[in-house]
C-alpha cells in the first residue's frame, strides 16, 4: 500500500509567491527578479503557512511509482533552485595578470574593453542579462541570475588570453590556480 501524501516546499522570508485563480501558474517575486512556473494538470499547487505544497500523483505499478517519485522530486528541486537563484546571484571573478593589461567599461554601449597585449582592446559586449562590476584595472566580476550562460560568458572572456603556462599570465578566472612549468634552462 502506498500512502497518498503531498510534498511541499518552504518559501524563505524574502520571496514572495502568489497563485492566479484561473491558472496553476505560480508567480514568485524575489530581490534580484522574477520568474513564473507552470504546473502541470496532474498536480494542484496551493500556497498555506509560508510553503507551496502540491498533491502526489499515485502510482498504481511499482514502476509508475518510481517514475512519479522522480518528476515529484524534479518538482521539489525546480523549486529550491529558483527561490536561491532568485535571492542569490551568479558570480564570475576575472584578474587580468600581464604588463599592459587592463579592463575598461563603457555602461551606456554596455561593452566592456579589454587590453590584453594585442596591438588594439578586445570589445566584448554584454547581454541584457549579465551586469559588471570593476573593482580596479585588473579586477571585474560578472553577475547574473542565468548561472549556465554566465559560466559560457566567463569562459568566452578567459579564451581570449588564457593564463600562460611558462609564466602565469593571462586571464584568470575565479582564483584558478596555474602551475608554472620550468623552462629549458631551469631542467640542466
Amino acid at each position: 500500500m502506498i500512502r497518498k501524501t503531498s510534498y511541499f516546499v518552504n518559501i524563505p522570508a524574502n520571496i514572495k509567491a502568489f497563485m492566479p485563480a484561473e491558472e496553476p501558474v505560480l508567480l514568485v517575486l524575489g530581490p534580484l527578479g522574477r520568474a513564473a512556473v507552470s504546473f502541470g494538470a496532474e498536480h494542484t499547487p496551493r500556497i498555506e503557512r509560508g510553503r507551496i505544497s502540491w498533491s502526489r500523483i499515485v502510482g498504481y505499478s511499482r514502476r509508475s511509482e518510481l517514475r512519479n517519485k522522480a518528476h515529484n522530486n524534479g518538482i521539489r528541486r525546480l523549486l529550491r533552485n529558483l527561490f536561491y537563484n532568485l535571492a542569490t546571484p551568479s558570480t564570475a571573478s576575472l584578474r587580468l595578470v600581464g604588463r599592459g593589461y587592463r579592463v575598461s567599461w563603457s555602461p551606456c554601449a554596455r561593452k566592456l574593453f579589454l587590453s590584453l597585449g594585442f596591438s588594439g582592446k578586445k570589445g566584448i559586449p554584454l547581454p541584457a542579462w549579465a551586469n559588471l562590476r570593476v573593482s580596479n584595472r585588473y579586477n571585474f566580476d560578472l553577475v547574473s541570475l542565468d548561472a549556465p550562460g554566465l559560466r559560457v560568458l566567463s569562459l568566452d572572456i578567459r579564451a581570449l588570453r588564457p593564463p600562460n603556462g611558462y609564466t602565469a599570465k593571462g586571464t584568470i578566472l575565479n582564483d584558478e590556480r596555474v602551475s608554472v612549468k620550468p623552462g629549458k634552462k631551469s631542467q640542466y
